[in-house]
């Protein structure tokens, strides 16, 4: 009897540690698939500062607002806003190519590809002449702009709380030529 309940024992052992490999966290540190309404890759709406700081280390950049309400934090091509009186994550925005909706939607693809794989915003916004803001119930906002070509291609991906609705949303960043610059006066989005 000791010698079949050794034998599942060691056999159970063995298929959770194929289950629980290095390769398994490795696909979880590398993660680069944008979820709307959910999160980014590893990080998560509703992740806290301290859980932020584990998954990503020392920010690049940071700025806290004004109002002392708010913090963002650059790495690359991510950017990550917090809501301080909370400490959790509010919106999670990528700016580079490293991180897409089922590896078909990123930054730098055309407006047409937007409209192919997401067919119906919410709302469209014209914020410049040459740049339009596409929000989605699902959680998502899409920043568009006209390149000196004419070529309209997505700048920036935001994953934020489902809905389109201004309340408690703010636009506290903003990308030039390709680079996230981070802004200490931060103005409601409409």
């Amino acid at each position: 009897m000791r010698q079949i309940l050794f034998g599942a024992l060691s056999i159970a052992g063995l298929v959770v540690a194929l289950f629980i490999s290095p390769t398994a966290s490795a696909q979880v540190a590398n993660d680069h698939l944008i979820i709307p309404g959910e999160r980014v890759g590893p990080i998560s709406l509703g992740m806290s500062t301290q859980d932020l700081y584990k998954a990503l280390g020392e920010p690049t950049q940071s700025v806290t607002g004004n109002d002392g309400t708010w913090a963002s934090y650059s790495w690359q091509d991510l950017t990550v806003q917090t809501d301080l009186p909370s400490g959790k994550v509010s919106h999670i925005s990528v700016s580079g190519p490293s991180y897409s909706i089922d590896n078909n939607l990123r930054v730098g693809a055309s407006e047409l590809a937007l409209r192919a794989n997401l067919p119906n915003p919410q709302s469209t916004t014209a914020q410049t002449p040459e740049s339009k803001l596409f929000c989605y119930a699902a959680g998502l906002a899409v920043r568009a702009r006209a390149d000196p070509n004419y070529s309209e291609k997505i700048e920036s991906m935001t994953v934020r709380s489902p809905g389109c609705s201004a309340t408690g949303s703010y636009v506290c960043f903003h990308f030039e030529g390709g680079v996230t610059h981070l802004d200490r006066k931060c103005t409601r989005e409409n």
